[in-house]
């Protein structure tokens, strides 16, 4: 974050969805995430540096969450646990998991080593 950004509270008014909404309307144009991806490859090889917003990795949480649960919500629905055996890069396992507290599901995340570990948790649902 840089230094200019605006930090939220940390007295625990915010929950972690609302993080997500605060840098949305605060810092927009922040980085939230900075990474290294190679531009091309062979002899003339480059690095190029990928800069991710606030408002980009926003809008991923969201869809990630509309995805999940299309509006209009059902109320009855909040609380619902949602199990999740994801195998993905970290940008995209965060933004699916906060769109899934977004979308109002209780998220149960299992790490998995091989296949073999999953095929023993015995899931009644896929």
């Amino acid at each position: 974050m840089s230094s200019c950004a605006q930090r939220p509270p940390l007295d625990g008014s915010l929950h972690l969805p609302q993080f997500i909404d605060f840098h949305l309307e605060h810092n927009p144009s922040s980085s939230a995430y900075v990474f290294a991806q190679a531009a091309s490859s062979g002899r003339n090889a480059s690095t190029e540096i990928v800069h991710i917003t606030f408002e980009q990795w926003a809008r991923a949480v969201h869809r990630a969450a509309i995805a999940l649960r299309p509006i209009p919500r059902k109320p009855e629905e909040d609380g619902r646990v949602l199990a999740m055996i994801v195998t993905t890069d970290t940008l995209l396992y965060q933004a699916v998991v906060l769109g899934t507290i977004r979308a109002g599901f209780v998220v149960s995340l299992f790490y998995c080593e091989n296949v073999q570990d999953i095929a023993n948790l015995n899931i009644s649902h896929l």
